[in-house]
């Protein structure tokens, strides 16, 4: 590899905002940020999800994509506008800069600012870089970027135009084609004609892994910044990114599956305590026969063990996709905080040998004294004690990587949001893609969130990742909607017999492109139930002599002022 030039070694990627005297070279963020990509995509990211980003390349492939982009990620910050802003701190590099013929200017002076993640994508466009590749530098700080190519380069011409006609622009573009050949080279590629074309779903998730890869090496705790009075050294790596990493200490991903034959009666005792009933039999048999896993709607009543029957399930399920985790949606609050302790407990057994991460996603967490207490049992970067292998990670604990965790049980917006447009929710996507999900009390939820429900399953049907989905009962209109949804299948056949089915306890799946659907018998001894009219004035009299031996009674009244 040819030595960087002069001019490339000064340019600036982060300084300090107290001290003068530390800074960080481009280069070395970008090779900070190459080796924490590196190191996720061999041992943090789950097959699942590496699925999705190699969609249509190899994993060789998939690893040099990624680390193309860690290199080109801040590209622009080699920019007029950006050298001029961040170099008032460092005086001594900006001098530096300014002997190599570069002209700075003074920030105040600075108009016509753009992001320098949209910057990245049109100097990399300009070079040849596939869209799908270039447009994943412009999505870096969480916004993909809504203009086209020829709107991003005129923003690219206006980036100061004093400075990008003539000699100037001259100098930064060769400092641009520099930095592209370096990065080519590094990551394995001798020419920009050797990037594919990847998958929309792919560019998500790709996306997601970049931010948390910048997001770690723009840590300082981690990589700490230099003296001005270095350039850094290529001999500081890989020693750099392997000490930062021993520090950051993340967990594992979960490895689902203790045996190859999925779960059998005495594995599921071992898990719950009990031997498993008629849904949980069923659950199981289901999830072991389905080849290509999609969405599980399971309709049962209250009481016949849904929690259990989802959960075995997700074992046998996440062994099949390669997940690395699960998220358990719940409609509420008090919901989430009542499964947290049984999640717990089963998540304990999943990580015998190893260290997993566990997370409480929901706004008052800070009240909750299981997770408070799960919290105190960990240390910063996940722990001394070899006793306690589940754990709360502190780097986990942001609200917009609640999802990136190995296990989470939170309230059912935290999925939703993952529908929206906002900023940085390729995160949420990074984190679903590589689990099995799981959305309980289906049949609380309104025609608002079954909106984006819809809107979210289509895009984990698109990952491939599977879906339980726990209902006490289910309008047949949403059973055929969430199926719709997930096969993203727009005009699908609403008279199939699956469609309006409705038999009970009752399980719809789908194998692949195949909708399939079982009825299940009820557990349990029959109740006979007799609706008695009495009035008002029987009421007292009625209610002792039924409960004179103990008992429990409701009294339902038509009108408040009756009750």
């Amino acid at each position: 590899m040819k030595e960087r030039t002069k001019i490339l070694n000064h340019m600036i990627a982060k300084t300090d905002r107290t001290d003068n005297e530390l800074w960080l070279p481009l280069w070395m963020h970008s090779y900070d940020t190459a080796g924490v990509m590196e190191y996720l995509y061999h041992n943090w990211v789950p097959p699942a999800a590496i699925k999705v980003i190699c969609k249509d390349m190899g994993e060789e492939m998939g690893l040099k994509v990624c680390l193309f982009l860690a290199y080109c990620h801040d590209t622009a910050k080699m920019t007029y506008v950006f050298q001029s802003n961040i170099s008032e701190g460092v005086k001594i590099i900006r001098e530096a800069i300014i002997q190599e013929g570069i002209k700075l200017i003074d920030p105040k002076k600075l108009t016509n600012r753009i992001s320098h993640s949209l910057c990245g994508e049109g100097i990399l466009r300009k070079y040849g870089v596939p869209i799908g590749i270039s447009v994943i530098v412009g999505s870096h700080h969480g916004k993909t970027p809504d203009e086209c190519s020829d709107e991003i380069e005129e923003k690219i011409e206006n980036y100061g135009k004093d400075v990008f006609f003539g000699q100037q622009r001259g100098k930064w573009e060769a400092i641009w084609k520099e930095w592209l050949d370096t990065a080519l080279e590094k990551s394995g590629f001798s020419s920009v004609e050797e990037l594919p074309d990847i998958s929309m779903e792919a560019q998500v998730i790709l996306t997601g892994l970049l931010i948390m890869a910048d997001w770690i090496a723009s840590n300082t705790y981690y990589f700490p910044l230099i003296k001005t009075d270095c350039l850094g050294k290529d001999t500081d790596y890989p020693k750099r990114v392997n000490n930062a990493i021993e520090r950051l200490n993340f967990p594992e991903f979960w490895i689902p599956g203790e045996n190859d034959w999925g779960m059998d009666d005495a594995l599921f005792e071992e898990r719950f305590g009990f031997l498993p009933r008629e849904v949980q039999h069923t659950a199981m048999e289901i999830a072991q026969n389905t080849i290509e896993p999609g969405i599980f709607i399971l309709e049962a009543q209250m009481g016949v063990g849904k929690t259990e029957a989802a959960l075995a399930m997700a074992e046998i399920l996440g062994q099949k996709a390669g997940s690395g985790g699960i998220f358990f949606g719940l409609p509420t609050q008090a919901t989430a905080n009542g499964l947290f302790p049984r999640l717990m407990k089963w998540a304990e057994q999943q990580s015998e040998n190893v260290k997993l991460g566990i997370r409480l996603a929901h706004g008052a967490v800070a009240l909750n004294e299981d997770y408070q207490q799960l919290i105190k049992g960990s240390a910063l970067s996940v722990g001394e004690d070899e006793e306690n292998n589940l754990v709360v990670h502190s780097w986990f604990e942001g609200r917009k990587v609640a999802l990136l965790v190995d296990f989470v049980i939170g309230t059912i917006d935290q999925l939703l949001m993952a529908a929206l447009n906002q900023r940085h929710v390729m995160l949420r996507h990074l984190g679903l893609a590589g689990k099995v999900v799981i959305i309980d009390e289906v049949h609380s939820y309104d025609s608002y969130m079954m909106t984006f429900l819809e809107r979210i399953l289509n895009w984990l049907g698109a990952y491939h990742v599977p879906v339980i989905v726990l209902s006490a009962t289910l309008p047949q209109k949403y059973r055929f909607n969430l199926i719709q949804a997930y096969l993203n299948k727009r005009n699908m056949n609403a008279s199939a017999d699956w469609c309006n089915a409705t038999g009970y306890p009752l399980f719809t799946w789908t194998d692949g492109k195949q909708v399939c659907q079982k009825q299940m018998r009820l557990d349990g001894k029959k109740e006979i139930v007799q609706v008695i009219r009495i009035k008002d004035e029987e009421c007292m009299e009625i209610l002792k002599n039924s409960l004179k031996d103990g008992g429990c009674a409701g009294i339902i009244l038509n009108t408040v002022a009756r009750a």
